[in-house]
């Protein structure tokens, strides 16, 4: 942390967060990053078969900066050659 940072963090109370700070990923986030990597894909390219216009928006999805939507999963699972199928669950919480 750079003097600046830590000048801001006492202004603060000291509640300084790293931007490292590790978020939570959905399960299904993990496993197409998972699959990606399976597939020696980078985030580049992608981002390429999804139709996004950098690898920064993989990134974020796959990071859990950003949550993905139903359409950017389907997109997700195309571009990796896998489909999505959703399922309804019982009331019991049951698949």
């Amino acid at each position: 942390m750079g003097p600046e940072e830590a000048s801001k963090a006492r202004r603060r109370g000291g509640a300084y967060r790293l931007r490292t700070e590790a978020r939570a990923v959905h399960p299904i986030v993990r496993e197409l990053t998972i699959e990606r990597q399976r597939q020696d894909l980078s985030q580049t390219e992608l981002a390429r078969r999804m139709g996004l216009t950098t690898y920064q928006q993989v990134y974020s999805l796959e990071t859990g900066r950003t949550s993905p939507t139903l359409r950017t999963l389907d997109r997700w699972t195309a571009a990796l050659g896998r489909s999505l199928t959703l399922g309804e669950r019982g009331t019991d919480g049951a698949s």
